[in-house]
């Protein structure tokens, strides 16, 4: 039994979203990262990888950084709970996925998980008491499902549309209708999930729930949700951005 949950997620202001969503943070090396930030001062790279910048203090860094993005009112929090609807597209294909959270109790096939990779981010999460990296999660796409997500997409304006330098397309939609949540947990109920990318993020949130003093949040994860067709057994290529929802503990 999958137990989907919508969350008041913190997300940039549209304006700023271009400018704030980042390569998926374990794609580049501490050089390209720096690079990267250098260009775009928003990046969201200067918390999700602080360890490139040089700093012992790597994880204060990090959350120093989450701070400012919040004072500044660059990133907010939704009013009320809400699951997200995330198209990635390019000239050659299309992928969507689906951001909630799942308990940490959630039983996920067995993937083994980089150790100290799991360690790493568990404190990043505790220090920066977020989350702030998402682990992709696939299920096998049925007719129903497809046709609920199209419906959705179709009722909606996106609340981000935006291209990046490499001509991919990135839009965000937000589902805060009680019905279509209701129905989309109910038809992802039953789903089979598998990890695709990120087992260790999943092994730092249950570690980063196990810790002391950890708040009542930190018992949920948010992971992106995203539907093989039938005929394919695993997943071909993910370029989902770091950023464009995060959930705070």
């Amino acid at each position: 039994m999958i137990d989907l949950q919508a969350f008041t997620g913190v997300r940039p202001l549209p304006e700023a979203a271009a400018a704030i969503a980042a390569p998926p943070a374990q794609d580049l090396d501490a050089a390209a990262v720096r690079c990267e930030a250098q260009t775009h001062p928003l990046s969201f790279l200067r918390i999700t990888r602080s360890d490139a910048f040089g700093d012992d203090q790597s994880y204060q860094l990090a959350r120093k950084n989450l701070d400012a993005l919040l004072q500044q009112g660059l990133l907010q929090q939704d009013a009320a709970p809400c699951l997200y609807l995330y198209h990635h597209h390019t000239e050659e294909e299309a992928q969507i996925a689906l951001i909630g959270l799942l308990p940490v109790t959630t039983v996920l096939e067995s993937v083994e998980a980089d150790e100290n990779l799991a360690a790493a981010q568990a404190a990043h999460i505790l220090a920066t008491e977020a989350h702030t990296r998402l682990p992709v999660l696939t299920y096998t796409a049925t007719r129903q499902s497809e046709l609920l997500l199209g419906a959705i997409v179709a009722s909606r304006t996106a609340a981000y549309d935006f291209f990046t330098s490499d001509g991919h397309n990135h839009t965000l939609y937000v589902i805060d209708d009680a019905d279509d949540i209701a129905a989309l947990r109910s038809i992802l109920a039953g789903a089979n999930l598998q990890i695709a990318a990120g087992a260790h993020l999943i092994a730092a949130a249950r570690q980063a729930a196990q810790a002391p003093n950890s708040p009542a949040s930190s018992a949920f994860f948010p992971v992106l949700l995203t539907a093989l067709p039938p005929h394919l057994k695993k997943p071909e290529a993910f370029g989902f951005l770091d950023a464009l929802v995060l959930h705070l503990l």
